[in-house]
């Protein structure tokens, strides 16, 4: 390690050590944000606080709270700064308290081990939709696009083959299908859906629940592959109508497909109809 990186580390070691020695006793409460990052779940070891909220982190949400709640696991795993928090412990600096992540979220799950639940669903923004006479969109339904051929969980060509099993349900009853890209698609797969699947393709600069907000249109019918926007627009909108094109797992590593399962598994509890 050069000088320039050595000062970087000490930097580093200072700031997070004034940041523990004046916040440990400080803080009562810990919100964070994402329950997948190593350094969230660091701060809420090392602030010894079982006073913890993961706010709404959507599908991550529900992976967090099948693949460890459930099972009473808090932490995660502490990965690399695991050696930090026993040398922590053992001098006496950390306390041997594990945290419980309670959650402030708009999905439906049962509290486990002493968790709490604050659950929401969109009031204030269901109280301003509803006060702009918002119109229902009739004989067109709309494709959340999920950038999935991008995450390299197939081909572009798969991913629109995939498509089409959605666009294909609203040919059957006439309806025109409107593909919504996600801020990640490719320029070349939008051009490639418009062309071969003939529908319209939009490109947003804000969130999918913003754009039917503002638009004050209400869909009475929305696909996807299983992204948070399904849930959420399913709560926001009191939508009737979802529909969660299945995709094959052959490629991904069993963590990732377990992850995507409960995903869907989540969908087709609450109404979800499954295109395989």
């Amino acid at each position: 390690m050069n000088t320039q990186g050595k000062l970087r580390t000490f930097k580093l070691v200072y700031v997070l050590t004034k940041f523990f020695a004046r916040y440990r006793t400080q803080c009562t409460r810990l919100y964070l944000g994402n329950f997948f990052s190593l350094w969230m779940r660091l701060l809420s070891v090392l602030l010894s606080k079982q006073d913890c909220w993961l706010l709404d982190d959507g599908t991550a949400t529900i992976w967090a709270y099948d693949k460890f709640f459930k099972k009473g696991n808090f932490s995660g795993g502490m990965g690399r700064f695991s050696f930090l928090v026993g040398a922590l412990k053992f001098v006496g600096f950390q306390r041997n308290i594990e945290p419980i992540f309670n959650l402030f979220t708009f999905l439906t799950l049962q509290p486990v081990f002493g968790q709490l639940i604050v659950k929401h669903s969109y009031e204030l923004a269901r109280e301003m939709f509803q006060g702009q006479h918002a119109h229902s969109v009739y004989g067109q339904g709309y494709f959340i696009g999920s950038s999935c051929s991008e995450k390299n969980l197939f081909s572009e060509t798969e991913e629109i083959e995939l498509i089409a099993k959605a666009k294909s349900i609203y040919d059957d009853r006439n309806m025109k299908m409107v593909y919504i890209a996600h801020r990640h698609d490719s320029e070349t797969k939008k051009v490639m859906i418009h062309n071969i699947l003939k529908v319209e393709v939009i490109s947003l600069d804000i969130p999918v629940e913003l754009y039917f907000l503002v638009s004050k249109e209400v869909p009475v019918s929305i696909a996807g592959f299983c992204s948070t926007a399904l849930l959420t627009l399913q709560v926001l909108l009191n939508l009737n109508e979802i529909y969660s094109v299945v995709f094959d797992f052959p490629n991904l590593p069993p963590e990732v497909e377990a992850e995507y399962l409960a995903d869907y598994e989540y969908l087709e509890r609450h109404g979800a109809k499954l295109l395989y």
